[in-house]
């Protein structure tokens, strides 16, 4: 009898934690997504025209940067049929890119971008599918348009197994109660 009622109180606790790690995981992705909007709000009214995006020679491939209330920015990056446009910061800060999906290397002047960012703001890369389309705006106004080709998972966010060869920009995320990443691999169109 004793060994029930212990079983019953372990159940409702180990219960209860999961529902407030739920709770909390809600409430920090709905107060990351309207601050985000903001941001690329604010992003967007100081980018210049928007010319297409075509991969080029150049004399230099880094990106530009635009500096918002002391943080700095390369870009937004949009996915219409999802319903998200999110700034992106121009620096990999682990703490930052729980919020807001930051540059992890690359450029997408070479084609070798790479962005993550926690669940709760590129969680929606688990919902594309091959040929959805995703577009990253530079600081200089530039559109780089891009389609899914891949999704897939991997067990480490390391630079040798997030880039691919097949894509020119690469997003990712840790899913939520995994130690596995989600990885969308997208090409320009």
């Amino acid at each position: 009898m004793r060994k029930n009622f212990l079983r019953i109180i372990l159940f409702v606790a180990g219960g209860l934690l999961l529902g407030a790690s739920a709770f909390f995981a809600l409430k920090e992705y709905s107060a990351a997504l309207p601050e985000s909007g903001k941001i690329a709000e604010a992003l967007e009214a100081v980018i210049p025209g928007r010319p297409d995006g075509t991969l080029e020679e150049r004399g230099s491939y880094s990106m530009p940067v635009y500096s918002y209330k002391g943080v700095n920015y390369s870009g937004i990056l949009s996915c219409e049929q999802m319903g998200v446009t999110l700034p992106v910061l121009a620096e990999w800060d682990k703490r930052l890119a729980k919020t807001i999906p930051a540059k992890f290397s690359g450029s997408t002047w070479e084609g070798t971008l790479i962005i993550g960012g926690g669940s709760n703001v590129l969680g929606f890369i688990t919902d594309l599918s091959e040929g959805d389309k995703v577009c990253f705006t530079d600081m200089n106004g530039t559109v780089f348009e891009y389609k899914v080709t891949k999704i897939r998972h991997t067990v480490s966010a390391t630079p040798d197994k997030l880039s691919s060869k097949a894509a020119h920009l690469v997003l990712f995320t840790k899913l939520r109660q995994s130690s596995k990443y989600a990885v969308a691999e997208l090409v320009m169109v």
